[in-house]
């Protein structure tokens, strides 16, 4: 008849057993003619899929290790400490210094010294201090030193201009800044700092000044040894002369690359009045636990 759509195949076949419909043979025949076409579309739906969740996978471990990482690090940081009881800090905190014996010296005409002995009696922590020494209606400049652990030392500020015998003459501390020594790289900081300040001082000599002969000045002559293991680019010391077991002045000293087991001869002229000297004893002020003090061995 005409209009009529001729049947297919699949729809005129009729299957013996009555097991398969003309319609499952032909869904069967529409999946065979697409499956290619439908495997390459799960592919690309997979593909598609996977470059979505990696990228949001990058993009939130990325913000994670450019912002939330340090974030959390404060945090955690945060909490722990504040799990450190108070008493805890107490006793790992740094004791404050000792202030000991302050000397005021008339080094020369119209130059006074001040000095003040500290101590320090912590075993693990380094004190960085800036200082001054007032007195009257002035004071002197900002100095700075280092105290090394169970150290006492002279802090000093030489060669101040004055007049007149400076009076009510008081020590300041301006500043400390502590720095503690790692137990995992220096377990006794006592025995690295005395194998490393090994220094000795003989043949004093003392000459006194003669005007009458044309030396105005007292001449003071020694030797310093480095007796230690090692060698310093630069060896500062303060320098004590003492008569009869009294402190009666003092001194800054500086050698230059000081090699261990190395003797050197230092002369020292003074213009202080009635001085006389005949012992000698030296500070080391070096900071051996700064890598940087110390000259490659050879």
């Amino acid at each position: 008849m005409l209009g009529k759509k001729k049947p297919s195949k699949f729809e005129r076949y009729q299957d013996p057993t009555g097991e398969f419909s003309n319609k499952r043979l032909k869904m069967a025949e529409w999946y065979v003619s697409h499956k290619i076409l439908l495997r390459k579309i799960f592919i690309i739906t997979m593909t598609s899929w996977s470059v979505v969740t990696i990228s949001i996978g990058l993009f939130v471990w990325g913000k994670y290790l450019m912002f939330d990482y340090t974030r959390d690090e404060i945090n955690i940081s945060s909490i722990a400490q504040n799990y450190i009881s108070q008493e805890q800090i107490k006793i790992n905190a740094p004791k404050i210094l000792n202030l000991k014996t302050q000397r005021i010296i008339n080094s020369a005409p119209e130059k006074y010294d001040f000095l003040l002995a500290v101590q320090n009696p912590n075993e693990r922590w380094i004190a960085e201090v800036r200082y001054m020494f007032t007195y009257g209606n002035g004071q002197t400049e900002v100095n700075e030193a280092i105290v090394l652990p169970g150290q006492t030392r002279n802090v000093a500020v030489y060669g101040h201009d004055l007049t007149r015998t400076p009076t009510n003459v008081s020590f300041r501390l301006v500043d400390t800044k502590w720095k503690r020594i790692d137990p995992h790289e220096i377990y006794y900081p006592f025995q690295h700092i005395e194998q490393r300040l090994q220094f000795t001082v003989d043949n004093v000599k003392f000459t006194p000044a003669n005007r009458s002969q044309g030396t105005g000045s007292h001449l003071i002559s020694f030797d310093v040894s480095n007796d230690s293991l090692f060698s310093y680019w630069e060896g500062t010391f303060n320098v004590i002369y003492k008569n009869g077991g009294q402190v009666v002045a003092f001194s800054p000293l500086q050698i230059e690359q000081f090699l261990s087991g190395q003797k050197r001869s230092v002369e020292r002229a003074s213009f202080m009045d009635r001085l006389e000297v005949d012992s000698i004893e030296i500070e080391p002020l070096i900071n051996v636990f700064d890598l940087g003090a110390y000259m490659p061995l050879r």
